[in-house]
């Protein structure tokens, strides 16, 4: 009895129809992504690496698709792959590290594709990868299970800067003994992220936008299967809200120590225990939910609260209100803000919530159009606009936001 030969998986479909059809599943299960797909240029004709990848420059975003290795996986594996390149392009990682002065790429792009693989079913197991020494041998794409299973300490559903980060702690940990990403490859080649006439923060702004014109064109519907964190991060600004608070808080800053073995003792080394400064101070941001604020700017001001909580060690207390106070909660990470509210506008039922809190300060961010006249606060208190460009009240720091 012979045995069959086993051949890859080859459909009889040409690489533009193989497209079409990948994209309309998408569209039944992710219209987001698939919208987002379509908004891109297309290169079916990629050779320069053996599976895709997707590139930004001045004239949009671009998917390239080897046509070898599009047809040599099943349909299911290439809307996976589809999935993979969008949140690629979501997540800004073209220009995610290139900022950050981080010069282990092969690290880099490992962290990128554990972030997002995470979200994604059906992702081709083996594939061809392209060597140092420009030759292809086959892999197998980094999972979080993958990363799990030799490190059980990791944790899911992180970022990029997360999981680079742990990467290379569990790297020095070897100390030149092994490679901590060793037997781990991208799912699709990242070179065409360094090939782009534009510079990072043109790429960036560029993607943010892009991104975000699409999500606004989709539905409530279509944009319920997205994880709402990853929409709150276009309407992130480039505010600095570390250095803005410091300054902000420069002469009511409270400090406290505390003795730990986690941190190394600077006269005695590792035989005694160090001292962790922590900022106590306990921060107030006020949230005009009011009927003249518009879905986007609310979706501003929740990214805008997230930053501002990943960039300090202070104590975010939110107090929605419109003309009375709607709810009020200390931020946790990666909380889910929903706007409550919508009516009037009065700004001093915030500011006495503020006071009942003890805050030692407070941003109230807003279009500062109040049917009230803001009374003075004992604490510092720095008012966040929208459209206005400067500050209509007597008193408080001012900055715009959009």
């Amino acid at each position: 009895m012979s045995t069959a030969q086993l051949v890859p998986y080859v459909e009889d479909l040409s690489v533009t129809k193989a497209y079409e059809r990948a994209v309309i599943q998408l569209l039944s299960t992710k219209p987001f992504f698939a919208k987002l797909v379509m908004t891109m240029k297309k290169d079916f004709n990629f050779t320069k690496y053996p599976t895709a990848g997707v590139s930004v420059n001045s004239t949009g975003i671009c998917l390239h698709i080897n046509k070898d290795f599009w047809l040599g996986i099943t349909a299911s594996e290439r809307v996976a792959i589809l999935e993979h390149e969008v949140l690629h392009i979501i997540h800004n990682h073209t220009t995610r590290f290139k900022t950050q002065n981080i010069n282990d790429h092969k690290l880099a792009n490992i962290a990128c594709d554990i972030a997002i693989n995470q979200y994604i079913n059906g992702l081709p197991t083996k594939m061809m990868i392209k060597s140092p020494d420009g030759s292809f041998r086959e892999g197998h794409p980094v999972t979080y299970e993958m990363l799990k299973t030799q490190f059980p300490q990791a944790q899911p559903k992180q970022s990029s800067e997360y999981y680079f980060q742990f990467l290379k702690e569990e790297q020095n940990k070897m100390k030149g003994q092994g490679d901590a990403s060793e037997g781990m490859e991208t799912v699709d080649d990242h070179g065409e992220w360094d090939e782009s006439d534009l510079t990072e923060e043109q790429k960036e702004r560029f993607v943010k936008s892009h991104v975000k014109a699409v999500a606004q064109s989709c539905s409530a519907e279509e944009l319920k299967d997205i994880d709402k964190t990853i929409i709150d991060a276009l309407y992130k600004s480039d505010v600095n809200w570390k250095q803005i608070l410091r300054q902000f808080f420069a002469n009511s800053e409270e400090i406290f120590t505390e003795r730990t073995r986690k941190k190394r003792n600077r006269r005695y080394g590792i035989s005694q225990a160090g001292i962790k400064n922590e900022c106590k101070l306990k921060l107030a941001v006020a949230c005009d939910t009011s009927g003249s604020m518009s879905d986007e700017e609310l979706n501003i001001i929740f990214a805008e609260i997230s930053r501002m909580y990943d960039e300090t060690r202070m104590v975010i207390h939110v107090i929605e209100a419109d003309s009375v106070i709607r709810d009020c909660y200390e931020y946790k990470k990666g909380m889910k803000i929903e706007a409550k509210g919508r009516s009037g506008t009065a700004y001093n039922p915030a500011i006495n919530k503020a006071e009942e809190l003890g805050v030692d300060g407070m941003i109230y961010m807003g279009d500062l159009d109040s049917a009230d006249a803001p009374i003075r606060p004992k604490f510092s208190i720095l008012w966040a606009a929208f459209r206005k460009e400067s500050n209509p009240f007597p008193f408080g720091k001012f900055m715009k936001v959009s």
